[in-house]
Formats: C-alpha cells, sequence, structure tokens
C-alpha cells in the first residue's frame, strides 16, 4: 500500500531545497508548493515540522527580497506568498530548534517589523503576535 501523503511530502521537500539553491527566483514558482503545503497544514498544523529547516531557508530568502523589492509587478504577489508563509509557521515556532526560533523572531520578524514598505504584511505580524499572547501554546505539540 502506497502513502500519497509521503509522496507530497517528498515532492515539497524537493521544490524547497530547489528554490533554496535558485540564484534567482519569481514568486509563482513558489505558489504551488505554497499552495500544496497549506492544504497539507489545514488538518496536521504539524506537518510542516519534517520541512522546518528547508522552509525557513526560503522564508528568510522570501523576506531578503520582499526587503530589498525590484521593479517587477510581482511585489503584491510575493507580498501574500510571505504573508502565507508567516501564517504556516505563526504556530510552530515552539517546534523549532533554538537556533531557528532566533533568526525567525530576530531576523525575520524583526526585519520586516523594521522595513516592510507593505502595510498588509505588518499587520499580518500585528495578528500574529495578537493571537500569541491571546493563546496559550504549549511547547511540545
Amino acid at each position: 500500500m502506497r502513502w500519497p501523503h509521503k509522496e507530497v511530502l517528498y515532492q515539497v521537500s524537493i521544490a524547497l531545497t530547489f528554490m533554496c539553491r535558485m540564484t534567482t527566483s519569481s514568486p509563482s514558482q513558489l505558489f504551488g508548493t505554497l499552495m500544496i503545503l497549506k492544504a497539507a497544514c489545514m488538518n496536521n498544523p504539524s506537518y510542516i515540522d519534517r520541512l522546518i529547516t528547508s522552509f525557513m531557508r526560503v522564508l528568510q530568502r522570501m523576506t531578503r527580497e520582499h526587503l530589498t523589492p525590484t521593479t517587477t509587478d510581482l511585489g503584491n504577489i510575493a507580498s501574500e506568498l510571505l504573508i502565507l508563509s508567516l501564517d504556516l509557521v505563526k504556530n510552530r515556532v515552539g517546534a523549532m530548534t533554538p537556533e531557528m526560533r532566533k533568526a525567525f523572531i530576530g531576523t525575520i520578524l524583526v526585519g520586516l517589523i523594521d522595513k516592510t514598505p507593505d502595510a498588509k504584511v505588518m499587520k499580518a505580524i500585528m495578528k500574529m503576535v495578537e493571537d500569541w499572547v491571546k493563546t496559550k501554546v504549549c511547547l511540545s505539540e
């Protein structure tokens, strides 16, 4: 009996690794992968834990590209994908290693709060922090 979720996990892992290694990328190349990951995480938020290392590398890259915008019209799509990515990991901070957690909060979130030109991204971060304050989350989940 085949386990289709393992095949999906493998394909998403390959796509994330590929995105990490590319020198140039377009948000449209990441769209499908993030949508599959979002669907997988709907019923099982810990699904992303298996991919957290490569996902965080992609998230760091997306943040860097967001903070140094180019003249293309893909800025809105990139912002939406960045918000989706933040939403996917916002409740998984407890599952991150201490170094990864430090990079997420200290580099990604602080960098976005400090320099983002997009009000929607800032609003998403404020909502994330509000959820953290209002909800007690067990770190061992």
